[in-house]
């Protein structure tokens, strides 16, 4: 269907379907913290007392795994569709009801689940094998730049436009040292 969008373009999309089946918004919950471990994401705690609260029956959002991406949150909010108590789950692709079978958005959650877990394996694995290799494992500190076009053997070179200054502010820094009394 679509691809990635920005947040922005996912909260517009979800208005408009919000908007199309007369729903009112009572919130729009944007959590910065990873949905992979359990418990960490303010908004999205807050969204689910709000439901058992009764503020809220319906969730929409852009996929399933914009919910959560481990087993505990989305055991949470099956059990909360399955009871009734979250009345609907809209996405982009599907309408999650509670009287239907749980399957698929069960499915769909593990699956972020394990994507996300496995993603989480592959990077690491790839900055150990840069760190192996003598590479840099990040971004470019301040002052550099990522060369070259390959992945994974770029080199980190200075940039020219930025690197002389950063130089002499620290070179002034390292005359200037504090005194401690």
């Amino acid at each position: 269907h679509k691809q990635v969008q920005s947040i922005e373009s996912q909260k517009s999309v979800m208005r408009e379907i919000a908007k199309a089946r007369n729903l009112q918004i009572v919130d729009i919950i944007i959590d910065n913290k990873s949905a992979m471990k359990p418990n960490l994401r303010n908004g999205f705690n807050s969204m689910l007392e709000r439901v058992k609260n009764k503020e809220a029956q319906t969730i929409v959002t852009w996929k399933n795994d914009r919910l959560s991406r481990n087993p505990l949150e989305s055991g949470v909010v099956c059990q909360l569709l399955q009871d009734g108590i979250i009345r609907k789950i809209i996405t982009i692709e599907k309408t999650f009801l509670p009287e239907e079978s749980q399957i698929l958005f069960t499915l769909e959650s593990a699956m972020a689940s394990e994507y996300s877990r496995s993603l989480s394996m592959n990077v690491k694995r790839g900055q150990q094998t840069k760190l192996e290799r003598g590479m840099y494992p990040a971004c470019a500190p301040i002052g550099y730049l990522n060369c070259g076009m390959e992945k994974g053997n770029k080199t980190i070179e200075p940039d020219p436009a930025t690197f002389m200054p950063l130089k002499k502010l620290w070179d002034i820094l390292k005359i200037q040292k504090p005194q401690l009394a």
